[in-house]
């Protein structure tokens, strides 16, 4: 697919935002899909006032640069603001409890406190995942849960030696039981689809293990509908942002 014609200067529609990130999530290179969100930045600069909203950090404010410092997702963080207007009500109409899935050969304990896996400004397209932790009548947030992600790189290695951890961190939700983390979308290795590791856990709730899916990407067709989430494109980063809630199952 080639890129958007920057001299087109129109709103980007929603078909447009969803065609790139289906691009995103099956691209060759890194190279075409920042080419596709830098025209879709600049004709949005021109004048547009529509398109698909996924860039705003939960205080509203524009995303910062990379190297912005963040929450370091310790049990002292300050609690993440959300408006009430953009909180969600719950994760699924029939309030079904997240899906469990395998924990898988490459996990490593005690992960350093952060909320940016991408530590090392590694290649990839930026992602942002956010979301809220909820009891089982999807409704009650879990406060200070801990949520334990990890992922491969762009390329679909995983760091599995190193000291820095790289794509793996833990952290704490706030109060309401709101969470956020920076990454990178991450890469396929066969034979699995992309996909993100997480486990959380809670005093008085079952722990659990699962996995992120993306909805657009073609090789999680056969995953439970609980773990696949749709990702909209952050127009002041270029980068992607999804939205996974948690319904955890009590002791």
């Amino acid at each position: 697919m080639s890129a958007i014609d920057p001299a087109e200067a129109y709103c980007p529609t929603e078909e447009t935002m969803r065609d790139w990130i289906k691009h995103s999530l099956l691209r060759l290179t890194r190279r075409q899909f920042v080419a596709g969100g830098t025209a879709a930045t600049a004709a949005l600069a021109a004048g547009c006032s529509g398109g698909t909203d996924g860039g705003a950090l939960p205080d509203g404010s524009d995303a910062p640069p990379p190297d912005a410092p963040l929450l370091d997702g310790g049990p002292d963080a300050p609690p993440i603001d959300v408006p009430p207007d953009t909180a969600p009500d719950g994760p699924t109409p029939e309030c079904l409890e997240t899906d469990v899935d395998q924990l898988g050969p490459y996990y490593r304990a005690d992960a350093p406190f952060r909320t940016d896996l991408n530590i090392t400004h590694a290649a990839g397209v930026p992602l942002v995942i956010r979301g809220q932790v909820f009891g089982p009548d999807c409704v009650t947030p879990i406060a200070r849960a801990l949520l334990d992600p990890w992922q491969a790189d762009d390329d679909g290695i995983y760091d599995n030696a190193t000291a820095a951890f790289e794509f793996r961190g833990r952290l704490y939700a706030d109060d309401a039981g709101r969470y956020e983390f920076r990454t990178v979308l991450p890469g396929y290795y066969v034979p699995r689809p992309r996909h993100v590791h997480l486990k959380v856990d809670a005093p008085g709730y079952v722990s659990l293990t699962t996995q992120i899916y993306f909805t657009d990407d073609p090789q999680s067709a056969g995953v439970p509908r609980t773990l696949r989430i749709p990702l909209t494109m952050d127009i002041a980063t270029g980068g992607l942002v999804g939205v996974f809630n948690v319904v955890l199952v009590a002791v």
